[in-house]
């Protein structure tokens, strides 16, 4: 049977799942499964809240957001609690509703069994996580007693370190597809057989370190393929 949600109270709707044995360990499928969507919908970082007695409380965070509620299936299986924004008031150009966006939470254990079994297919938030695991390590292991001045700046420091790994910039290098840009027309090659500039559907291939891309010319279907050394 599923397990039960229960309803926790606050705002916006969210329950918790009471499926937290967190069973048996991850197949390969499953961890790269995990691993993908914590690198595209994931967010993994620290934040620090300041109390009304002037005490600062540590909130460890990850995320993964979809526009879809198999995220309440992944909570039943894998653990965790699940959220969700109602977002009818939101509307697109077109006048439709934005779907209702969920949000699945990982716990303290969950971050300590799963990630090091994610961290081989991780590509994006690999090091976010490698930081994480250890600042979840030393947080359980500190629960017992009180914080001390030390333990504030280690956390302080890894909190500083995620928010720069989670806001660094990677430039890409596009001299190479410049003259490529589908955008500005002026700047596309000629079709060899109908002088057109307007492509669509650009595809490419990679082989031997040779990106070849195909544009197809609009106007008469021609495919234009260019070869770019990498």
């Amino acid at each position: 049977m599923p397990a039960k949600l229960e309803p926790i109270t606050g705002a916006p709707h969210a329950y918790a799942s009471t499926a937290t044995e967190l069973r048996g360990r991850l197949t390969e499928g499953e961890a790269q499964y995990l691993a993908g969507l914590i690198d595209g919908e994931g967010a993994i970082f620290i934040r620090v809240h300041s109390k009304q007695d002037g005490k600062q409380h540590l909130e460890i965070k990850v995320s993964i957001g979809l526009a879809h509620p198999i995220i309440i299936e992944l909570v039943n299986k894998y653990g965790g609690l699940w959220y969700y924004y109602d977002r009818k008031e939101k509307k697109t150009k077109s006048g439709k509703s934005y779907k209702p966006f969920y949000v699945w939470e990982w716990q303290h254990p969950m971050i300590r069994l799963y990630f090091p079994q994610l961290l081989p297919y991780l590509k994006l938030k690999r090091e976010q996580a490698e930081i994480m695991l250890e600042a979840v390590t030393i947080a359980m292991k500190r629960k017992a007693r009180a914080r001390t001045d030390e333990d504030r700046e280690f956390f302080r420091q890894v909190q500083k370190r995620l928010y720069e790994l989670n806001h660094k910039l990677y430039p890409c290098d596009i001299s190479k597809y410049e003259h490529l840009k589908i955008g500005d027309v002026s700047k596309n090659p000629k079709c060899p057989k109908c002088d057109s500039k307007t492509y669509k559907k650009d595809k490419y291939t990679n082989k031997h370190s040779v990106t070849t891309r195909r544009y197809k010319c609009v106007n008469c279907g021609f495919t234009v393929k260019v070869k770019l050394e990498s």
